[in-house]
């Protein structure tokens, strides 16, 4: 959705640029979903850095970013679905993984090298999964199902200090 991708290739500029450094896990910011974000920042200074089409021209969930990269999934129902990995300063696509044809794709959620992701499905063999994707390569570190079905979610939610929230 370029629309989305407008001001996410602004505000990686900003941050990319050196006015601010820090990942962006998830929904919310931290794992206490406090949204606060210690910055103030100029738009005046504003310019678009990058723009691209993610989502193959589906609508994005929000978005995670961290390791210098911005993390996206297009929202979709009953479809092969994507996780890709952007790089932040450039916008160019740095890795890309299928998820398999599910019921949903989730937001992602970023900590310490991994990008976390659920994926809803009916219960049974298709059950719902957690995974978790190194964030350098992409590579599946591990996936477990979860009791749910057919719906969305928020972001997986990581524990822990963030680089801002010791």
């Amino acid at each position: 959705m370029k629309i989305c991708f407008r001001m996410l290739g602004v505000l990686a500029a900003a941050f990319s640029a050196g006015a601010v450094a820090f990942d962006w896990p998830g929904y919310q910011f931290d794992a206490a979903h406090s949204g606060y974000v210690p910055v103030t920042l100029d738009t005046s200074q504003f310019a678009l850095r990058w723009q691209v089409d993610a989502g193959g021209g589906q609508p994005l969930n929000p978005v995670a970013s961290g390791d210098g990269k911005v993390f996206v999934t297009a929202i979709g129902y009953f479809s092969n679905g994507l996780i890709k990995a952007l790089d932040a300063a450039s916008g160019a696509e740095v890795w890309q993984v299928g998820v398999g044809n599910t019921f949903s794709v989730n937001p992602p959620a970023y900590a310490k090298g991994k990008v976390y992701l659920q994926t809803g499905a009916s219960t049974g063999a298709a059950a719902p999964l957690v995974r978790a994707f190194d964030s350098a390569t992409g590579r599946l570190t591990f996936q477990s199902k979860f009791a749910a079905q057919w719906e969305r979610y928020y972001a997986p939610t990581v524990p822990g200090p963030s680089a801002l929230h010791p």
